[in-house]
């Protein structure tokens, strides 16, 4: 997917961009990819989800989860504004800002089309990926955001991590991704590794934002 502005000129390396978004490929991911959903409760109430919305989007699931995120370009309303969703289900590039929002102590959220180089620092592998964000969803009761990969290499997609508030008072974190590992001449033989290093990287964002986690 090509985008204009600052920097913009770097297409993601997947085709179905959006695609955590869209319950029907979660649940029939196109051939060759692979889906990972993890999810976890944190609590109940407004209050804590509210603070775990803030968390989430100042980048606190990723380091509370052992990952370091390096913010190479960041989105703003006079740029890329991510995706959106018009009236038939297509996706396409916003032209008009959905607001700029603030944690409670000020920080700006996580925006859209904000690029970032990412590492695993429990990964003895020193592997870095770039993203890019995709997508925010700010509702009154489920937020979260998408970013999908800019590199090509060990693995391409998308992941979403989200917070819900349930109807039950429930608070959850959700994580989902969306991913195809590079065929190479060795991908036989590494894929099975790669797998369980995303699921145990699914598990730990996911449990990252608990209280036990954050004491």
């Amino acid at each position: 997917m090509m985008v204009g502005g600052q920097d913009r000129q770097r297409p993601v390396s997947y085709g179905s961009v959006g695609m955590t978004a869209a319950p029907d490929v979660i649940a029939f991911p196109p051939p060759g990819f692979h889906v990972v959903v993890r999810q976890q409760r944190i609590g109940s109430g407004a209050e804590r989800f509210a603070s775990a919305r803030d968390t989430l989007f100042s980048w606190g699931m990723h380091s509370a989860a052992g990952f370091a995120v390096g913010v190479t370009s960041v989105g703003d309303n006079d740029g890329y504004q991510g995706l959106r969703q018009n009236a038939d289900g297509q996706w396409h590039v916003a032209s008009e800002s959905s607001g700029t929002h603030f944690t409670q102590d000020g920080q700006q959220y996580v925006t859209p089309g904000t690029e970032t180089t990412t590492r695993a620092l429990w990964d003895k592998t020193g592997q870095t990926t770039d993203f890019r964000v995709i997508y925010n969803v700010h509702e009154a009761r489920r937020a979260g955001f998408a970013w999908g990969t800019l590199t090509a290499t060990p693995v391409v997609g998308e992941e979403y991590f989200g917070v819900d508030w349930r109807d039950d008072d429930s608070v959850w974190t959700l994580v989902a991704s969306i991913t195809s590992v590079v065929p190479t001449r060795w991908s036989w033989l590494t894929k099975f590794v790669v797998r369980l290093r995303q699921a145990r990287a699914a598990t730990r964002l996911a449990r990252a934002l608990a209280p036990a986690r954050q004491a």
